[in-house]
């Protein structure tokens, strides 16, 4: 009797929207299994979400190449004069994912794309738009740019870009919805 070897399935392309996969424009099927698919590129997705009674945060990102989705959370603890604000949580979300990413990329990668909710995040990254009345975001924010710059001149050889998430690419985008799914979880199961 010959012993057969592997699996006889064949390989698919995953169902990321279920049965509601024809609503889904092609451009954002085809950036979502780009990024599932790739190789050479890795995709960060940022998010940050605060509890109903603004005592607690969590920050989430979801590393997504090489098909792979991997799914890290942990929680923020602002100081007072940012617990009524989510841009805290935010920029600690993105802070997360540039200090974790390197866990995630698969040799030779070349490019990595971390994407958050924060509309004006290359402003704040590039030190445009800057943080006038609040010291704790101010702070926050140079602490930011300087692990941004520094993961820079580590990897020169990568292309490592943070950008806003536009709302079309955010609206039925699995990995995004994988980040915020990850905080509310947090912060639900520690309300319990």
């Amino acid at each position: 009797m010959a012993i057969k070897k592997g699996n006889l399935k064949r390989v698919t392309k995953p169902r990321f929207w279920g049965e509601r996969e024809s609503q889904i424009s092609e451009e954002l099927k085809e950036m979502i299994f780009e990024q599932y698919l790739s190789y050479d590129s890795l995709a960060c997705y940022c998010d940050c979400s605060v509890s109903r009674d603004l005592s607690q945060m969590a920050c989430a990102c979801t590393y997504v190449g090489n098909g792979s989705i991997i799914v890290k959370q942990q929680y923020a603890y602002p100081p007072k004069d940012c617990v009524d604000k989510p841009i805290y949580g935010e920029l600690k979300a993105l802070i997360f994912a540039l200090t974790n990413f390197e866990k995630y990329m698969m040799p030779g990668c070349e490019k990595v794309t971390v994407y958050s909710d924060v509309d004006d995040i290359e402003g704040f990254l590039h030190n445009k738009i800057t943080f006038k009345r609040n010291a704790s975001l101010k702070k926050l924010q140079s602490e930011l740019i300087l692990l941004y710059q520094r993961i820079q001149k580590m990897h020169p050889n990568i292309r490592i870009d943070v950008r806003y998430l536009q709302p079309f690419e955010k609206v039925n985008n699995p990995f995004h919805r994988s980040s915020h799914n990850a905080v509310k979880r947090m912060l639900n199961n520690r309300a319990k």
